[in-house]
């Protein structure tokens, strides 16, 4: 959904459910990991500090896209996409939590959703990676094949970590 259909959505939804249209809704914005963000706190307490929420919702989002961004390569998650080792490589507990709900949702939808689909969405250009052609050859796609496979990650939760079964 794009953001004004979301607000829109959003917007329909609290008025259904008896939301009075007079109720202050407090909005924060900004932009992270390639994207922009909206917050919006319904009927904030009275004394928010809009600059203090605003600047704390910075502090996390700052943090999720230091762990866990596919924009940054410094991130957790692109520095162990990028390691070629089956050791345990660790991480911190937000990333753990969100890979093991990603494997969650992989089962649950019978692996129409792949969090290790990485390597084939570079191949076919959707990674924000320089392509040398469409399609790509056929060996390229195979080579990217053999690195996807959520059967392949492993995760542990103390001390956190991802594994790979195979690089």
């Amino acid at each position: 959904m794009r953001g004004g259909t979301r607000t829109l959505f959003l917007a329909a939804a609290l008025l259904a459910c008896g939301t009075d249209p007079a109720t202050e809704v407090l909005t924060l914005r900004g932009e992270t990991m390639g994207t922009r963000y909206a917050v919006e706190v319904v009927a904030p307490p009275p004394g928010l500090d809009r600059a203090r929420a605003g600047s704390i919702t910075e502090r996390v989002l700052a943090r999720v896209d230091a762990r866990m961004s596919t924009y940054r390569d410094d991130s957790e998650l692109m520095r162990f996409n990028r390691s070629r080792s089956v050791a345990w490589f660790p991480v911190s507990a937000e990333t753990v939590r969100v890979v093991e709900e990603a494997l969650r949702i992989h089962a649950i939808s019978s692996g129409a959703f792949d969090p290790t689909l990485r390597p084939l969405a570079e191949v076919w250009g959707f990674a924000g990676e320089a392509i040398e052609a469409l399609p790509p050859p056929p060996e390229t796609v195979a080579r990217a094949r053999a690195r996807v496979g959520a059967r392949h990650l492993r995760v542990r939760e103390s001390p956190p970590a991802l594994a790979k079964e195979r690089t």
